[in-house]
């Protein structure tokens, strides 16, 4: 049920629309949060279209969508294929990090490689450019961890977009939306600390949300000059694009996340990628006693 009242507030259930839901291989969590999105989309009748730029080649089966048919992969050409990165290695190594005194730049360097490697070779293919141009989507949705997409989305004529957060919160963000900054009582993604800080973490807390900000505006402007090579000059720059979205979506509950301020097009849709027919026919444990809580 909470997935299509998040729906009812952009789209009328009696019209069908072209939905184009934009989703690069190359991190399980992040590919399930949109598959959920574009099987929620197709269940309620509208025409969804999963497109997958793959990033990382061992994810590409990993598609997560239960009922969308329409499932486009951007296959890595040879020139990709000759630079690929195996993801894993970088990935586990995140889940392990210290970010007490993290190294930003060496922290971020190989997701900037596959996303910059990613970026070219979906730009590089027309093929796939043209077959989306039949579609005539009416919308268009992505995650903001890269904004390669964007500028696809602006070739293709869609003047509807949505971006849509597999996290609770992406604070790099929230600048070019628009939305307010509390560095004083809202954790940065990552953080050490809860909402309560002293004067040295909220620096610290500070630092790291702008850090983190510096190296992703890095991979934007990156993956601007990348989408104007192929696509035309004519394209905006990202900083256009993003602030542009007609929707924010968050993978966040205001009753459990940490309080913060947004604004009126972001919308908490947490819970979206949580299977609820599974949780309700599973036996609940003697040790889980939901009364206690």
């Amino acid at each position: 049920m909470i997935r299509k009242l998040c729906f009812l507030l952009l789209i009328v259930q009696t019209l069908s629309f072209n939905v184009l839901v934009l989703s690069p291989a190359f991190g399980a969590s992040h590919m399930n949060f949109m598959a959920h999105l574009a099987d929620t989309l197709t269940e309620v009748g509208h025409n969804v279209t999963f497109l997958i730029p793959v990033a990382d080649e061992a994810r590409k089966d990993q598609l997560g969508v239960k009922i969308t048919k329409d499932v486009v992969l951007v296959e890595q050409d040879e020139i990709m294929s000759r630079q690929s990165l195996v993801v894993d290695d970088h990935m586990n190594s995140m889940w392990t990090l210290d970010t007490h005194e993290p190294n930003f730049e060496e922290m971020f360097s190989w997701f900037h490689k596959l996303m910059e490697l990613s970026c070219a070779n979906f730009m590089r293919n027309t093929e796939v450019l043209s077959l989306m141009k039949t579609k005539n989507f009416d919308v268009a949705i992505l995650e903001p961890l890269s904004v390669c997409g964007l500028g696809f989305f602006k070739k293709l004529g869609i003047e509807k977009t949505i971006l849509a957060s597999s996290c609770s919160l992406y604070d790099f963000l929230l600048p070019d939306i628009g939305e307010p900054e509390e560095h004083s009582y809202v954790p940065s993604l990552s953080s050490q600390t809860g909402d309560q800080m002293n004067l040295y973490e909220r620096y610290k807390n500070y630092k790291f949300s702008k850090e983190w900000k510096t190296q992703m505006d890095k991979l934007f402007d990156q993956e601007t000059a990348i989408y104007r090579k192929y696509l035309g000059k004519d394209i905006p720059d990202w900083r256009e694009l993003l602030p542009s979205a007609s929707l924010f979506f968050t993978n966040s509950n205001p009753y459990l996340d940490f309080p913060r301020p947004v604004i009126q097009k972001t919308i908490p849709i947490g819970g979206i990628s949580v299977n609820m027919k599974k949780i309700k026919s599973q036996k609940l444990d003697s040790d889980k006693d939901l009364s206690r809580l």
